[in-house]
């Protein structure tokens, strides 16, 4: 006689569940590689946070509403009248956690895309709402309601679409982070990559977990073996596509292709138990192509990322490849000669994910307002016109800048997750670097006789955007503006706003580095940062003497940092011939010191 394979469906959802939870991992190290350093405690609180926040807003709202309203599927009463040997209330216990997992995979989403910036308490609040009210009401509908018009067999559009519309809202609305913070490098990539690897293995349970059948027949486990099959073969050819597209315009870029292995699985989501061969190369064809586009405008057009800036790139693979996933869906009905259901496809596809953005947007104006409590925005915004003019509006719910340039991790958990500096963080490697600020700062003519020693850089060298014509000269208001309204107002344009960011953040790590071998304490950090803020002030002089103390702080910015320079190349010529020289190294310093302070004593 055969055995009942309903509790063999039961173990293999909950495997299945289990795989899924997986991912949560995989989206903490994807999104703490992406980012710098000092953001990596704080990325992976909040995905952690976000796992125990999005399950008990699911568990208390969510699939409550995710299954019509009904009080009977409740999950206080499935496991109030939890009783042994009903199998019925088993599984619907095991579906309650299954979906749970896959409502907080749909908030995760969101924290991809603004990470690096976002207040704690609000993301969590966020997280909450996406995974209590959203999801379950992008399931509700297109598993439920519109069941017979749409289909989504593990939820590109219902889970993946969902959660990229409500990472555009708040990308948008919430901001971008400060220029210098976004030019900064992922720290960790080869951490991104096992992130990456982590949620393929996950989404083998997300796919093969939401099929209707039984494992314990054989149609069950055909089906399930070729989910799995084109669930691999849509991310690998999505990801062979990106690489091809990078080589191709050369720009071979690790980042890329690992974006374009999430798009592949993200598309194919929606119809992975398709029997046609061609069917996961297309998807994941397209899905690769529509990552590449959009990977390549943000390298060449800065401008887009100062409008959405995703540092992960979570809106092009969750929300486009899912609404390209659930559209393709629509074309094989075209195929099978089914126009109408195929239109309806592809526009549930495409008017979902825009009812989510429209009902997410909504949700953080009152978010917001809450959190304003009568204060002014924290931030100064662009003054942009039209739609632009909405960029960062609600940036009461992101961190200050100061907390973002020290790092989330200091800022927020007191604790950081490097404790030593990376083997490659040499002393010649700093001198290198303060020698390609230089020559970024050179004007191009005077290259070769600064590299040769002839010229030390000054104001008088400078290139044009840093000069303050062009770094400056815009922000002249009338002597009689406000204090506020000058303060408020953004002091450098991007490139020389970008340079100081970055200068002092080499400073600050090189000295946290090296600062008790070379035995000095911080006072040279915080004169370079006193001569940053001092140039800074400008804008606060009267405007006929706005240009000469520009010119005056810029030089002793640059002299200082020039003085640091010499400082890190003596400690490299020491380093290399012998670690027995740190007294002569510590005295040579000492005197660096005494002239800099001398520096800052004449500009006083």
């Amino acid at each position: 006689m055969q055995a009942d394979p309903v509790p063999l469906d039961i173990i293999f959802i909950l495997f299945c569940a289990i795989l899924v939870i997986l991912m949560q991992l995989g989206f903490a190290l994807l999104e703490a590689g992406l980012l710098p350093a000092k953001h990596t405690v704080s990325i992976i609180f909040k995905n952690f946070a976000d796992f125990g926040a999005s399950f008990i807003a699911f568990f208390f709202f969510g699939y409550w509403i995710l299954k019509g309203f009904d009080n009977s599927l409740h999950p206080f009463n499935i496991i109030k009248t939890s009783e042994l040997g009903n199998m019925q209330n088993a599984k619907d216990l095991v579906d309650f956690i299954y979906k749970g997992v896959f409502a907080a995979t749909a908030a995760t989403i969101c924290s991809g895309a603004i990470a690096g910036r976002m207040k704690l308490s609000n993301h969590l609040i966020m997280s909450s709402f996406i995974s209590g009210i959203i999801y379950p009401l992008s399931g509700l509908m297109l598993w439920g309601i519109f069941d017979e018009l749409f289909k989504d067999y593990a939820g590109s559009v219902v889970v993946h679409a969902t959660g990229g519309a409500a990472a555009l809202a708040a990308t948008l609305l919430i901001g971008s982070r400060p220029v210098r913070e976004r030019r900064l490098p992922a720290h960790n990539v080869p951490l991104a990559t096992t992130g990456v690897f982590l949620l393929l293995i996950g989404w083998y349970g997300f796919n093969m977990g939401s099929t209707k059948l039984s494992v314990g027949t054989p149609e069950g486990l055909n089906e399930i073996a070729l989910v799995a099959i084109n669930t691999t073969l849509a991310a690998t050819v999505s990801m062979m596509v990106t690489i091809f597209l990078s080589w191709l315009n050369k720009i071979p870029r690790l980042t890329i292709a690992i974006n374009g292995l999430l798009g592949g699985l993200v598309g194919i989501t929606a119809a992975p138990d398709v029997a046609m061969t061609w069917y996961p190369f297309f998807v994941g064809g397209v899905c690769g192509w529509l990552v590449f586009s959009y990977s390549k405008s943000i390298i060449e057009n800065k401008f887009s990322s100062e409008v959405m800036d995703d540092p992960v790139g979570a809106v092009v693979v969750h929300l486009v490849c899912g609404v390209a996933g659930g559209s393709a869906v629509g074309i094989i009905k075209f195929f099978e000669m089914e126009p109408d259901n195929a239109r309806n496809q592809i526009a549930i596809s495409v008017l979902a994910p825009i009812f989510v953005f429209v009902s997410f947007t909504i949700f953080l104006f009152v978010l917001h307002k809450l959190v304003a409590s009568g204060r002014r925005p924290r931030l100064p915004r662009n003054q942009n016109e039209g739609l632009f003019a909405m960029l960062g509006i609600l940036n009461r719910l992101r961190s200050e800048d100061s907390e973002i340039d020290r790092g989330l991790d200091l800022a927020n958990h007191q604790e950081t997750a490097y404790d030593i500096p990376s083997p490659l963080e040499t002393p010649q490697l700093f001198k290198q670097r303060i020698d390609a600020l230089f020559i970024q700062y050179i004007q191009k003519e005077k290259k070769e006789p600064f590299l040769k020693g002839e010229i030390s850089p000054l104001i008088e060298y400078a290139r044009s955007h840093f000069t303050y014509k062009d770094a400056a000269g815009a922000r002249n208001f009338p002597d009689e503006a406000s204090i506020r309204v000058k303060a408020n107002y953004p002091p450098f344009n991007v490139a020389l706003e970008s340079w100081l960011g970055e200068a002092f953040s080499l400073v600050e790590r090189y000295f946290k580095l090296y600062g008790d071998v070379l035995k000095i304490n911080d006072d040279l950090v915080e004169d370079f940062k006193y001569a940053i803020d001092e140039l800074e002030g400008y804008r606060f002089r009267p405007k006929k003497n706005r240009e000469s103390f520009f010119n005056q702080k810029m030089n002793e910015v640059i002299k200082q940092l020039w003085h640091i320079r010499t400082i890190a190349n003596t400690h490299n010529e020491l380093t290399q011939e012998s670690v027995g020289n740190l007294t002569y190294m510590s005295n040579e310093i000492s005197k660096l010191k005494e002239e800099i302070r001398a520096l800052k004593g004449r500009n006083s």
